[in-house]
């Protein structure tokens, strides 16, 4: 059963633009992109990327954004799952800050198909619920039920299928008030393949199948009839192959009409499972598999293609078998003194090959020895520097909260002190109505300034931006402070930091941020960073991408002090930190700790 989803069906809207012409073109050619992910995703990529620059040199951000989105779903049919999630991700930073909520809705979609693909339920649920709230906010029947539809996949995927059928069902129900047909036609017709396997409901998986037909028919929706062929068959495989058989035929040479490259693939794979399953001769199965890994090689997945591998297995032991057969008749031709001669001359081979193996290997085990001692060595010596480095900050902190605490407890309470007594001194001079002259007031006023002057140095020492407002508030401090130099533009995003962190994990996800964006500006040369938090209920994901010229990763025991540091304090935090650079497209370092 092949269920479709909602992410990549239907073009997304532009509902908020100024109408301008511009803006108009460039919609109408991200729409051809989009239209592409179905034909060639190569293409599909390439018109993206050019389309995403365009619309940022026109002052378009809701362009750039579905740009990104369309990246986006090339890297996800591609399986590059992590570089699909960063460049929804920007999309849905572009989209919220713009305030159109429907677009922020089918980012969240789209996220979730991408953890789908990781077979993260989970978190594709989270996502699809967050897209699901949105059209529900904004009364958006048609988007509702596609979403309603994934979730209920979703379900399927973790064997819930009283869930799934209730979100088929519901799906349903909004597609029918939404009044749109192509929507309406998507949910029979995943209804129907629902009820392929799921006989409790009573419901006929080929009654709704043909509902949608009926639609594609009536409103000329021709490009869905070769998927409801594909449908249909799957639906009747069990009961009559053969009739399965024809009507998969219908799809492919239907799916190729309309350059459907991708759907052609899904048609081929029901299709040769049939053929296996009811053990038809490999003549009709060898050709049919031919097709099929040309049409996935020429989809450029070769996920699929692992996927599937299995049938090549099977074909080629049905092949082999007969040329199994005659080597071995072959082989006991052969003497027995023949035997006795191969078998000792591999026995002297073997023996020699193993002598001298052992003499290699001491030696490569002692070189390998050395290494190792020079690494701990090297391992050590950096530990120590990281403790050091740390002991010296945290003694440095300790000493200027005493220092702060001296002064205020102690100098300022001796000011205090000289300040009431030159109160009562004037108290009693102005009883006794004795002038005071000019020196006394200066003093007076030094004592007054002094005191003052005390409580503010110790104020400073004690509290930091870090300490007072937050890390948000210190990194956006630290930006406002490179900004000015003109040789950097430092772009912030945040999702979900409502609450401060323990006061610990805040200084250390600091001074990390403050080491990379150190080595962006001396080693990458970069003048665009961005810098992206997004928290969940016990995770904390942070992002630094810069445009600059990337670097190149030493081997083993060359990492520089700063990555070593920056490692050892996410070790500390139980985190993950990954980095990767590249000449084109510059760095980007992803730390994952759990708060």
């Amino acid at each position: 059963m092949i269920l479709f989803g909602f992410g990549c069906s239907n073009p997304e809207s532009n509902q908020g633009l100024n109408r301008e012409t511009s803006y108009e073109d460039l919609d109408s050619q991200n729409h051809h992109a989009h239209a592409l992910l179905e034909i060639d995703i190569i293409s599909s990529l390439e018109l993206s990327r050019g389309l995403e620059q365009e619309c940022r040199e026109a002052g378009y951000p809701l362009g750039v954004a579905k740009a990104l989105s369309i990246q986006g779903h090339v890297f996800t049919i591609k399986a590059a799952y992590d570089s699909a999630i960063l460049l929804h991700r920007k999309a849905l930073d572009i989209r919220k800050y713009e305030g159109v909520q429907l677009q922020v809705g089918k980012s969240y979609n789209n996220i979730s198909e991408v953890y789908s693909g990781l077979e993260d339920y989970t978190n594709a649920q989270v996502f699809a619920d967050s897209a699901y709230k949105i059209y529900s906010d904004i009364r958006d029947f048609k988007h509702m039920a596609g979403a309603a539809s994934n979730k209920a996949i979703y379900h399927i995927m973790v064997d819930e299928v009283d869930s799934a059928r209730s979100w088929f069902r519901h799906s349903l129900d909004l597609a029918i008030k939404s009044e749109d047909r192509q929507m309406l036609l998507n949910a029979y017709n995943n209804y129907g393949l629902f009820l392929i396997d799921d006989t409790s409901s009573g419901d006929s998986s080929v009654y709704y199948i043909n509902k949608a037909f009926e639609i594609a028919l009536r409103d000329s929706l021709t490009a869905d009839i070769p998927g409801l062929y594909l449908s249909l068959g799957q639906s009747v495989e069990n009961e009559n192959p053969e009739d399965a058989i024809r009507l998969y035929d219908s799809a492919i040479k239907l799916a190729r009409v309309h350059g459907l490259n991708r759907l052609e693939e899904k048609v081929f794979q029901s299709q040769i499972e049939l053929l296996w399953e009811t053990k038809k001769d490999e003549v009709q199965v060898v050709p049919l598999y031919d097709s099929f890994v040309s049409r996935v090689k020429e989809n450029y997945n070769n996920k699929r293609l692992a996927d599937f591998a299995r049938y090549e297995v099977l074909y080629e032991t049905r092949k082999k078998e007969a040329e199994l057969v005659e080597e071995q008749a072959k082989n006991e031709r052969k003497t027995v003194a023949n035997r006795w001669l191969i078998t000792s001359f591999i026995f002297v081979v073997l023996l020699l090959g193993f002598f001298m193996f052992t003499l290699i290997q001491k030696r490569r085990l002692a070189e390998r020895e050395k290494q190792i001692s020079k690494q701990k060595i090297d391992a050590m010596l950096r530990s120590k520097e990281v403790e050091k480095l740390d002991n010296m900050l945290e003694v440095q902190e300790k000493e200027r909260n005493r220092i702060a605490s001296d002064l205020h407890d102690r100098l300022g309470s001796i000011l205090s002190a000289v300040k009431l007594n030159f109160s009562s001194m004037e108290e009693r001079l102005q009883r006794e109505e004795v002038k005071m002259d000019d020196q006394y007031l200066v003093v007076k006023g030094l004592i007054d300034e002094a005191a003052t002057e005390v409580r503010r140095i110790s104020h400073d020492m004690a509290s930091s931006a870090l300490s007072n407002f937050g890390l948000l508030h210190a990194v956006s401090d630290l930006k406002k402070a490179l900004e000015t130099s003109g040789k950097v533009k430092i772009e912030v995003f945040e999702h979900g930091m409502d609450e401060r962190l323990v006061g610990t994990k805040e200084v250390a996800i600091y001074r990390i941020i403050q080491e990379l964006v150190s080595n962006a500006l001396k080693h990458a040369k970069a003048n665009q960073i961005d810098i992206h938090f997004t928290k969940d209920e016990d995770h904390l994901t942070v992002i630094v991408e810069d445009d600059g010229v990337g670097f190149v990763e030493q081997g083993a025991g060359h990492k520089g002090i700063g990555l070593t540091n920056i490692e050892k304090r996410v070790k500390e935090m139980d985190g993950t930190f990954a980095i990767e650079g590249n000449p084109k497209s510059g760095t980007s370092a992803v730390l994952d700790i759990v708060v």
